[in-house]
């Protein structure tokens, strides 16, 4: 378009221009002429929804018209005239013709009806490169130019000059509406049909012509498996076939019939094998090509036309792109926009997606009148009231009920309410294996009762109310809104630029999504869903959320969260913790346990802000927002109490009141169930001031103070089914306290106690067996050790002393029986778990279980969690959880916090004394000296010992002095300690 003298965005606009050149190169243009004399160019265009437009273009004035441009055309589109099909069907034609020959006519044009600016516009052509520049300076802003007779430029009336182009159509159209007026008579004719079936078979295709009106084509076509039509191949001999009589042998009877009846009506088209469809012989054929079942429109489509019933149509007035109403053809009840056959009577044609519906309009005036009206141009303000005042007056009959008058139009600023609506695609199943629906969002902006979607090219939206309403788009507020989203959220083309996903076929380009799957993409759709989309709400968004969206949130208040304990179970309390939806309780806690899992570590969760929102996955695939700080809470419980071991469900022992009493203070909830484990959580914190128990007569000892609270607090833990650590300094009493408890313990079963098992070191079972005898006399006492280990006597005792390693060597025995209790005297002795001492003794069956020793951990609290793991498993939490949660904070960075938590997490199951502590309690210090001599073997060894260590010694002291001999000197007196206790 370089070298033709007409500039595309000033004749067109710029959007429309663009337009037209996307049509010319998709080769929307089906055919082109020209006629050199008339200076017209004729075209068919295809218009959106597979529409085909007659567009004609007039290479300047034909009435002497000043004012009249050099270039004016008409299209059969709502636009009308110098729209984007015109400007495609011009760059047809340059492409065609050629830009000189073109570029001549339109002198030709010039130089007969020639204004000053047109003159200035030859010049600028013909003028020098200097002239030439200035004068396109002069006429860049032509809108805003005229040129006086004496040549000087001054403030132009393009506007006025197309306004008058305007009226002068508009008179001209109610001329010829005036005209057509009058009465019209109508005639009918009969003809015969005939039928034949092929595999090739004859296809009319109904078009439009140049002049508007509808024509039936002829095609060949062939019958398809399918069903439907081949591609069609246009068929121009029609015409001939009459004078020749030969006939394709496609050609059924009932086409050639339909052939010569168009030809005796001088309807057939003598070179574009056509068949026009007006007045009574054009129903008459119109009807018997229907009845045919092979006529379509659209060659490409081949969409099939059948005939329909009879509707009531109506002419409604609509605006074009720039404002301007026109009269278009609607059905009455469906206000579908519907086509006008000019038949006798008047015919619609109905065209959807699927078929085409071709029917007799009941309700018409006079179709030349209705036709004529229908060419009416595009009417301004000043027209729509002057015909409005025209038409009643023109229009009579049946005709003032079918046609509106137009409105006046009115010009609403209105801002606009964004809507987003969130829905769900389908992957194909041929393309991916996922089968979870894809998340969208399709963005629209409403204007009053009207939407419009984001990127629509439309510039403006119409309404009626009395008047007719154009309500131009606020393209600003817009751009304001969308930059509200999220910019992660993109249409389709963007989101996927650098990704291999393949998009879904019912996926849009004006979609936006998220991705398509993966972490990020569920990731980021739930926290829109959390966080954005409510402060979208709350800034006046309209949210549209339908069934099928995959991140749907349930709401949720404090009235719908719900706590249970179940208190059924002896010694055991069942959980549940969770919320209602929809009249259904949901427990969170399995839900929760999951949620933690996908989480790197359980610390994680304690990073996020106590005032965010945690998206939870509900059954059912909806979600639920749950607040991060009472969610911190339970999970931090949970840990505590369960660990990471997968459980169905969530049971409580004694031990874990004093962690479950934390959660119901910190919740604020209301329980059902739960009183017992309150009352004992109460006992666990005040365990100092526990009741008092006076010990069984049959104790042949007084205890003191402190040794008297070591047995009330022996038979707290026994009541309440619970373990612990007697961990006492040495020599205050641990092995009475524990005699006194196992005595209290037979006067309160009687007959009924099962047998108790005391294990320690060998070196102590004498000492046990003594203090028993001693203080306890009223115990049947069994020593399980050396050739004494009889399995009756286990039976019929009521204490049984072992030792460690006979626990490993009887294991199968003992391991069948049922202890009262089982005490670990010196218990630090399985402080490896992985022993097999440790693992054996774990398998023992007893009701109660004491550890004894002064020592609960030697080098680190690894050791700690042995101990508790044999008294209660899981007290504490697996071993891995214990050295995440408090050996690694407390023994490598110091943490105070997670001290002091671990001192009142066991400080109920502990009980030690120091010897300062109950230093008032004690009786005055009294040491007795026994002295004993070596004799035989013993002594010589000794001796020998001495000797060899005392001159090793010696040498050392002499070579490296005394203060860098001790190992060797602790050495030899460990050697000499060895050979006196244990040779």
């Amino acid at each position: 378009m370089d070298n033709l003298n007409i500039d595309l965005n000033d004749l067109f606009g710029q959007m429309t221009a663009q337009r037209g050149i996307h049509y010319f190169k998709q080769k929307k243009v089906f055919y082109v002429e020209l006629n050199e004399q008339d200076r017209l160019i004729k075209g068919t265009v295809s218009g959106s929804g597979g529409k085909i437009y007659h567009t004609e273009i007039s290479l300047g004035s034909h009435d002497d018209d000043p004012d009249e441009d050099p270039l004016s055309s008409i299209c059969g589109c709502p636009m009308a005239f110098n729209c984007k099909h015109v400007c495609a069907l011009l760059l047809a034609a340059e492409q065609k013709y050629g830009d000189e020959r073109l570029n001549e006519l339109i002198d030709i044009a010039q130089n007969e009806a020639i204004n000053p600016v047109d003159l200035m516009n030859i010049l600028n052509q013909k003028a020098g490169k200097k002239i030439k520049d200035s004068l396109q300076k002069m006429t860049r802003n032509y809108n805003t130019l005229t040129i006086s007779e004496d040549g000087s430029v001054s403030s132009s009336a393009q506007k006025k000059a197309k306004k008058s182009k305007l009226e002068k159509q508009r008179k001209d159209w109610l001329t010829r509406l005036k005209k057509a007026s009058r009465d019209k008579s109508q005639s009918t004719e009969t003809s015969l049909t005939g039928t034949k079936s092929g595999a090739n078979c004859v296809v009319y295709i109904l078009e439009q012509d140049y002049s508007g009106n509808m024509v039936a084509k002829i095609y060949l076509s062939r019958y398809l498996k399918r069903g439907g039509f081949g591609k069609p191949n246009i068929y121009r001999n029609a015409y001939n076939c009459i004078y020749q009589n030969n006939w394709p042998a496609s050609m059924t009877d009932t086409d050639q019939h339909i052939v010569k009846l168009a030809y005796l009506h001088r309807a057939l088209h003598e070179y574009y094998g056509e068949i026009r469809l007006n007045g009574v012989h054009g129903a008459e054929l119109l009807h018997k090509i229907l009845d045919t079942g092979r006529c379509v429109i659209d060659s490409n489509q081949m969409i099939p036309v059948i005939s329909a019933k009879k509707l009531k149509g109506e002419v409604r007035w609509i605006l074009n792109e720039e404002g301007f109403q026109r009269p278009a053809l609607y059905d009455a009840e469906s206000l579908e926009r519907i086509n006008l056959l000019t038949t006798e009577p008047a015919s619609y044609l109905k065209v959807s997606t699927e078929q085409a519906e071709c029917g007799e309009l009941n309700n018409v005036p006079d179709v030349e009148v209705l036709n004529t009206l229908l060419e009416a141009p595009p009417l301004d303000e000043q027209g729509v009231e002057e015909t409005a005042k025209a038409l009643p007056s023109l229009i009579k009959g049946k005709g003032k009920k079918f046609i509106q008058l137009p409105k006046v139009v009115q010009i609403l600023k209105i801002k606009p309410k964004p809507v987003l609506v969130l829905n769900a695609v389908q992957p194909d199943a041929f393309k991916t294996t996922e089968k979870a629906p894809i998340a969208r969002a399709q963005l629209y902006f409403k204007y009053r009762n009207q939407r419009v979607m984001h990127n629509d090219p439309a510039e403006s939206l119409t309404a009626e109310d009395n008047e007719l309403q154009v309500i131009p788009r606020q393209y600003q507020n817009e751009n304001q809104f969308i930059h509200q989203l999220p910019f992660n959220m993109k249409p389709v083309p963007l989101s996927l630029s650098d990704s291999k996903q393949t998009k879904p076929t019912e996926l849009k380009d004006h979609d936006l999504i998220m991705g398509l799957s993966g972490s990020d993409y569920r990731r980021d759709w739930l926290h829109f869903m959390s966080e954005e989309l409510p402060e979208l709400e709350d800034s006046g968004w309209i949210i549209e959320t339908h069934d099928d969206f995959p991140f749907q949130f349930e709401p949720l208040s404090d009235d719908d969260w719900y706590a249970e304990l179940d208190e059924s179970e002896m010694n055991w309390f069942t959980l549940k913790l969770g919320i209602n939806i929809d009249g259904k309780s949901i427990d969170l806690l399995p839900l929760l346990a999951r949620q933690i899992k996908q989480l790197p570590t359980p610390e994680e969760l304690q990073k996020i802000p106590k005032d965010a929102l945690i998206p939870i996955a509900l059954p059912g695939g909806r979600f639920v927002n749950l607040p991060a700080e009472r969610i911190q809470l339970i999970a931090g419980t949970l840990l505590e109490l369960f660990g990471d071991r997968p459980l169905e469900e969530y049971r409580l022992q004694n031990h874990h009141a004093e962690l479950w009493q934390e959660l119901y203070d910190q919740l604020g909830l209301p329980w059902a169930g739960g009183e017992k484990l309150l009352e004992l959580s109460r006992k666990l914190k005040s365990f100092k001031r526990l009741k008092k128990i006076k010990p069984a007569k049959q104790l042949q000892a007084e205890l003191r103070p402190y040794q008297q609270h070591g047995l009330s607090w022996l038979q707290f833990l026994r009541e309440y089914g619970l373990n612990g650590i007697l961990a006492d300094d040495m020599g205050l009493g641990k092995t009475l306290q524990t005699l006194a408890h196992l005595q209290l313990e037979k006067k309160r079963l009687g007959k009924a106690l099962p047998p108790s098992m005391v294990i320690c070191p060998t070196s102590l079972i004498h000492n046990w067996k003594n203090e028993a005898r001693r203080f306890t006399p009223d115990l049947n006492i069994h020593v399980h050790h050396g050739s004494q280990r009889d399995s009756d006597a286990i039976n019929n005792a009521d204490l049984i002393l072992t030792s460690y390693g006979v626990i490993q060597r009887d294991f199968d025995q003992l391991s069948q029986k049922q202890f009262h209790l089982l005490a670990l005297d010196e218990a630090q002795a399985v402080k490896n778990p992985n022993s097999k001492g440790a693992k054996a003794i774990r398998c023992l069956r007893a009701d109660h279980k004491l550890c004894i020793t002064g020592t609960p951990m030697e080098n680190h609290l690894g050791e700690l969690w042995s101990l508790y793991d044999f008294l209660m498993p899981g007290f504490l939490g697996s071993r891995d959880q214990f050295t995440r949660c408090y050996r690694t904070p407390i023994e490598k960075h110091a943490n105070k916090t997670q001290s002091k938590k671990l001192q009142k997490r066991v400080a109920p199951f502990m009980l030690r004394r120091s010897k300062d502590l109950v230093a008032k309690e004690l009786p005055p210090k009294t040491e007795i000296i026994r002295t004993t001599e070596l004799d035989g073997k013993q002594r010589d060894l000794y001796e020998t010992i001495r000797a060899s260590m005392e001159a090793r010694v010696k040498d050392e002291i002499e070579k490296k002095g005394l203060a860098r001999s001790q190992i060797v000197i602790l050495d030899a007196l460990l050697k000499m300690r060895q050979a006196c206790c244990d040779p």
